[in-house]
């Protein structure tokens, strides 16, 4: 779906299907806000459907994590088996590691990293929502709420809180019912 779809959407359920309320843009950053609450519920919830990969080599023994990192899932050396994780004061050896900032610590010379991440930011309308279709419904909801409550939102922190709260309940029971690795299959019409 792309993120102009769903701008459409949002503007029948607010009443404005002319942009005289809500500008694009305006609708485009509540998108950003609330897609972060989401994200944020799923990986909270350890739900597989924001986990990426990486093949990071280590130069002395460390390493830059990926930009878009949130936290590790796993990490495994070159032959597969899994590094157990150390505090960031605890030395480190070839079946451990640590991670300090943004960096990762090893003595592995490559690692293969499993980590949640969080989707980035949508520039403009004719994007493609990034998260997994089992979720734009509530992506839906929640913009619709921010953009409804806009007036109490503006002076009001705990509004927003408990919106922000309430919708990654609402994903924390969605990935409850499908399961943390739910894997969407597209059927042929």
């Amino acid at each position: 779906m792309l993120v102009s779809d769903l701008i459409a959407e949002i503007r029948k359920s607010i009443n404005d299907p002319n942009a005289l309320e809500f500008s694009n843009e305006e609708l485009l950053e509540l998108i950003n806000e609330a897609q972060g609450w989401i994200v944020n519920g799923a990986i909270n919830q350890e739900y597989l459907g924001f986990v990426k990969s990486a093949e990071l080599t280590l130069t002395d023994g460390k390493t830059a994590l990926p930009p878009d990192f949130v936290r590790e899932y796993a990490v495994l050396n070159t032959s597969g088996t899994p590094l157990y994780s150390v505090f960031p004061s605890d030395k480190v050896d070839e079946k451990s590691y640590a991670i300090i900032g943004t960096e990762i610590y090893s003595n592995n010379d490559k690692i293969k990293l499993l980590y949640f991440y969080v989707p980035s930011r949508y520039a403009d309308i004719s994007e493609t929502i990034s998260i997994p279709d089992v979720l734009i419904p509530v992506l839906k909801e929640a913009v619709v709420s921010l953009a409804l409550n806009r007036v109490e939102l503006l002076n009001d922190a705990a509004v927003r809180g408990t919106l922000m709260s309430n919708f990654e309940a609402r994903v924390a029971q969605i990935v409850s019912n499908i399961g943390r690795a739910y894997n969407e299959i597209r059927m042929p019409l």
